[in-house]
């Protein structure tokens, strides 16, 4: 082959390869302009309540003074935008429960979440402590920092316990992006729509095992392996910045590593061990206190977790449990 066809050859290939990728953006605007649609008619319903964030770090937030009442639940977020029916800062003793929407508590209702549960354990002890919900759905790591540093200059916590959920070590603008189930993305789009997108599709290859008995898809243990060792070193510098924060504050702060229910096994072994203790030594070294309620967990599994991996209203009672027992002990 010449030179001249060389040149011929290549150059076709690179105008091939230019023309499918224009083709392929094109085709993500477009699919991208679907789900705008979509998003703009869930942002502008009723029951919506969240809203975008001034705070680039977080890209959105809990909708402040919202409250509804649906099916028997109710959901209450008052007005420095936490989870609480109540808009007062007491001058007591104040616990923060941190987290995603574990700790929001998303689909149960206002009593069910573990922070009330744990407040209505902790009032038949007469004590008087309040316990706060800081979980918003969908914070990662890199989130709950900075969503911490700004509660917590409102509320002035004096105890702030981190409920660990494995799928914390998600990471936007990345190919681990999407444990927010699209929130994020539904106010921050970005201009290239493809890389979005097949990031995306890595994301979803590498969650989903199959459908189980009630035609859900099913995350792995699997994959929060992988979010994992792709994100440790960040996650690890995010847990030590918490840490920091709170030791500089003066709040007493403990960190409570989440069971995943798709690891366990049928004879109650649990998948994700090795990565727990990763996470637990990590813990021990830097001087954070932790608690890993895994055992606790594998008795009944299908009892405390549903088919998204979310404890059920038993899972909180449990979890609840755990951390009055906890705080009983400290």
């Amino acid at each position: 082959m010449t030179g001249n066809s060389l040149r011929k050859n290549l150059t076709a290939s690179f105008l091939g390869i230019f023309s499918a990728l224009i083709i392929l953006e094109i085709g993500c605007q477009v699919y991208a302009l679907y789900l705008d649609k979509q998003w703009k008619a869930i942002k502008s319903a009723p029951g919506h309540y969240f809203k975008a964030s001034q705070n680039a770090t977080l890209g959105y937030e809990l909708a402040g003074n919202f409250s509804i009442e649906k099916d028997g639940r109710r959901l209450s977020i008052n007005r420095f935008g936490i989870r609480d029916v109540e808009d007062e800062i007491y001058d007591i003793p104040q616990i923060a429960i941190l987290g995603d929407s574990v700790v929001f508590g998303i689909g149960l209702s206002q009593e069910q979440t573990i922070s009330s549960l744990l407040q209505e354990a902790i009032n038949q002890t007469g004590a008087n402590v309040k316990v706060l919900n800081f979980g918003v759905p969908g914070y990662g790591l890199d989130e709950l920092v900075e969503y911490l540093k700004i509660k917590d200059k409102i509320y002035n916590v004096d105890k702030v316990i981190y409920i660990l959920n494995p799928n914390d070590f998600a990471r936007r603008s990345s190919i681990y992006e999407g444990a927010d189930a699209g929130l994020y993305r539904m106010y921050h789009q970005p201009l290239l729509k493809s890389p979005w997108f097949i990031r995306k599709a890595i994301y979803r290859i590498k969650k989903y095992r199959g459908w189980d008995d009630y035609h859900n898809l099913k995350a792995s243990a699997k994959w929060y392996q992988w979010l994992f060792k792709g994100n440790k070193d960040a996650g690890y510098k995010h847990l030590k910045e918490m840490a920091l924060y709170a030791n500089e504050k003066g709040i007493n702060f403990t960190v409570v590593l989440l069971p995943a229910g798709v690891a366990y096994d049928e004879n109650d072994s649990y998948g994700l061990s090795d990565m727990y203790e990763s996470i637990g030594a990590f813990l021990k070294a830097n001087n954070i206190s932790y608690i890993n309620p895994i055992d606790n967990f594998g008795s009944n599994v299908e009892k405390y977790f549903d088919p998204t991996d979310h404890l059920t209203f038993k899972g909180n009672v449990l979890m609840a449990e755990i951390l009055h027992r906890y705080l009983e002990k400290r």
